[in-house]
């Protein structure tokens, strides 16, 4: 009967440990996003598709408060850009 209080015990303080120790580390986390973010245009710089992305890109990025960098990617059209999004 000792023994099985004992254990009860054990498992109570592991328990608030763990608990203690999960609610510390949340307070090291980084801010999102940890890097800039970028806005990739499947169409060359100067067109109107670029102008507009330009556009969006800095009023979003006084919203989010981070940098934003707009990329453009002409040539491959839609799929290659596709592909970089999935690649990260």
């Amino acid at each position: 009967m000792r023994l099985f209080k004992f254990d009860r015990l054990v498992v109570a303080i592991t328990t608030v440990f763990s608990l203690l120790v999960g609610a510390g580390t949340g307070a090291f986390a980084d801010t999102w996003p940890s890097r800039s973010i970028r806005l990739i245009v499947p169409f060359p710089a100067g067109g109107a598709a670029d102008t507009i992305a330009r556009i969006y890109a800095d009023k979003l990025s006084e919203a989010l408060k981070q940098p934003l960098v707009v990329d453009n990617r002409a040539g491959g059209r839609h799929g290659y850009c596709c592909g970089r999004c999935r690649q990260g």
